[in-house]
Parts: C-alpha cells; sequence; structure tokens
C-alpha cells in the first residue's frame, strides 16, 4: 500500500507556495520549453508554435477553472448564489478551453487546414508531461480521494486506505509521456492529438467508478460525458488529420511527374 506523503508550502517571506500551484507552474513552462524545442527539430515554425501555446493557455486557464463548477453545481451554497468563490480548476475543462483557444488562433492568423494539424499534433505530442506535473501536485494534495481499498494501489490516508485518484492518472499519464517520446522517434507526425484523446477519455471513463458519489445529470457523470466527447473527439481528429496527410500525400506524389514532363519539354524546345 502506498503512504500518505504531503509536502510542506514553501515560504518566501509572505508568499505561501503550495507544491500543487508550484508544480502546475512548473509543467507549464517544462511543456512550452518541449513544444518549442520539437517545433525546431521537427521542421515546423517555432514562432507559430510558441503563439499557439499562448493562445491555448489563455482560453485553457478560464476554461478549467469554470469547468470545475459544472462539478459542484448541486452545492447549495452555489445554488443560492451566496458561496461563488474559487473551487479548483479541471483537467477537461482545461483540454477544452485550450482547443477552443486553438480554433481562435489558427482562425485569427488565417493558418491553413492542413498545417493545424501538424501544429495541434506537436502540442499533443507534448501536452501529457504537462498534465502529469500537474496530477503529481493532486497527488501531494491528496485532493482526489477516491473509495476506500485494501488495494496494493490505495493510500494510506488518515481516516483509512482509499484510492487516490491524482495518483492513479499521473501513473498513467507517465505511461504516455514514455510511449509519445518512443513514438516520436520513428514517427514524428503521428496523430497525436487523436492518440491522446482516445486512450485519456477511455481512462477517465474506467477511472471514474472509483469515485466515491461522483456528480451527475441525468444518471450520467460529469466525467462519463467528458470522456465520451474525448473519445469521440479523438476519433474525429484521427479520421481528419489522416485524411488530410493522404491529400498532402497525393499532391506530394503527382509533382515530379509534372516538373519532369516540363523539364524535356523546356529541352525539347
Amino acid at each position: 500500500m502506498i503512504p500518505y506523503v504531503t509536502i510542506p508550502p514553501l515560504s518566501l517571506g509572505p508568499l505561501h507556495l503550495a507544491p500543487f500551484s508550484l508544480l502546475v507552474a512548473a509543467g507549464i513552462v517544462v511543456t512550452y520549453l518541449a513544444i518549442v524545442f520539437r517545433a525546431n527539430n521537427t521542421g515546423i515554425d517555432p514562432k507559430v508554435a510558441s503563439d499557439l501555446c499562448v493562445w491555448m493557455l489563455l482560453f485553457a486557464v478560464p476554461g478549467a477553472v469554470l469547468f470545475k463548477y459544472v462539478y459542484v453545481y448541486h452545492q447549495p451554497e452555489l445554488a443560492t448564489g451566496t458561496g461563488c468563490h474559487y473551487m479548483g480548476i479541471s483537467s477537461f475543462g482545461g483540454i477544452g478551453g485550450g482547443l477552443v483557444g486553438a480554433a481562435a488562433f489558427f482562425f485569427w492568423r488565417r493558418i491553413a487546414s492542413k498545417e493545424r494539424w501538424q501544429y495541434m499534433n506537436l502540442v499533443a505530442s507534448r501536452f501529457p508531461i504537462g498534465l502529469a506535473f500537474g496530477r503529481a501536485g493532486c497527488a501531494l494534495a491528496h485532493d482526489h480521494p477516491g473509495i476506500r481499498s485494501a488495494n496494493w494501489l490505495a493510500v494510506r490516508y488518515p481516516e483509512g486506505a482509499r484510492y487516490d485518484l491524482g495518483l492513479l492518472e499521473l501513473m498513467f499519464l507517465i505511461l504516455v509521456v514514455g510511449a509519445f517520446v518512443a513514438l516520436g522517434g520513428r514517427r514524428p507526425s503521428a496523430p497525436y492529438l487523436g492518440l491522446f484523446l482516445i486512450p485519456y477519455g477511455l481512462f477517465r471513463f474506467g477511472i471514474d467508478r472509483l469515485h466515491e458519489n461522483p456528480p451527475a445529470h441525468l444518471g450520467i457523470t460529469i466525467d462519463h460525458y467528458a470522456s465520451a466527447c474525448a473519445v469521440l473527439l479523438g476519433c474525429w481528429a484521427i479520421l481528419q488529420d489522416t485524411g488530410s496527410a493522404e491529400t498532402k500525400r497525393s499532391a506530394t506524389q503527382s509533382r515530379p511527374p509534372l516538373a519532369g514532363a516540363a523539364r524535356i519539354q523546356e529541352e525539347r524546345s
């Protein structure tokens, strides 16, 4: 069984920085640097990639904060409007907000459709790193307690052993990061957006049964709604990305014969 580990806040004068906040900030910085570094190594414009990251972050933060209220809408203090305060952040809300930010960026910058998938796959190939940092913060804060269990993956909470869902997701994300790093050397242009959304959605769908009294609408939990959307969006992304790649490949293959014919015609004249 896993021990219950906590780290006290870092005190810098009047500031008291919680490990969760530090890890989230570190995750943002590390992910941004990893994306720009990969852009340089794969022939993608690093300036555009950098700007895309900024836009996605600007939309992801409010998305993560606002979507959290969907989970707690049923609490009396929120329903009466007397206790509308910060409730935390949601990874699904952050992902959704980031995708909206990407769409807005592509529209504003008028990025061609075939290039959009290059940038989205670039970001998705390194995004799990940042999400893993965030879940490491959740694991230290122990703010996602699951059902009670005597399983070896359970954590010894002070009130009794139970699953720590933040820790379980961290383990899953470490596997995803490792798989993406290994895949990056073989297929740098793989459809990473879909390859992330589909397994992440399936994982979150499955792990939701370990929640204790999860919030639900119409008998279906919030995470099940969000997980289904992630899987469907991931499937759509792979289909769109594959179609875009096939179109680009067909166009590339059709150019040499035309160029060769033009060269022969020029030599004859």
